[in-house]
């Protein structure tokens, strides 16, 4: 699978990546009446909140391109790649998903966990039914960046 070849995005790849976006809200909104808010959402915003100028900027800037960039060449790159041959029984995508969510966690509380690993599950199954990075880090980037402009 050569997941960094630039191509002419394939239809297939662009419709799962929707498909990825409305299962990304409806996981996050179904999640969310159980779970509001996490540890990780507080601090983001508690540091927001203390930056400006050029450092409101570089953050803004991490959150909804680099971060997410950074993220999926890790997780799905990396992680998911180096245990491939896991992949036909869905281990390389729970153990993606479960490192994921890990990454995003403040301390021991498992339930805050849920919101990443769904999330982590869901671009793990787009970057394994698409064989690309590209249409997990596409979907990221889209997600951060609208949860970022959200909340300006």
């Amino acid at each position: 699978m050569e997941i960094w070849r630039v191509e002419r995005p394939r239809l297939m790849s662009i419709l799962w990546t929707v498909v990825g976006f409305f299962a990304l809200y409806y996981w996050l909104v179904t999640i969310a009446r159980y779970i509001p808010t996490t540890e990780n959402e507080t601090r983001i915003d508690t540091v927001y909140a203390s930056l400006s100028g050029l450092s409101k900027l570089g953050y803004i800037l991490w959150a909804s391109l680099l971060g997410p960039i950074v993220e999926e060449v890790i997780y799905r790159g990396w992680v998911m790649k180096r245990f491939e041959k896991w992949s036909r029984y869905g281990l390389s995508c729970l153990l993606s998903a479960f490192l994921f969510a890990l990454g995003h966690m403040h301390g021991f509380r498992p339930l805050e966990m849920l919101p990443y690993f769904g999330m982590g599950l869901i671009f793990a199954f787009l970057f394994q039914k698409t064989k690309k990075i590209y249409a997990p880090m596409i979907l990221h980037i889209v997600w951060n960046t609208l949860v970022t402009i959200a909340n300006l």
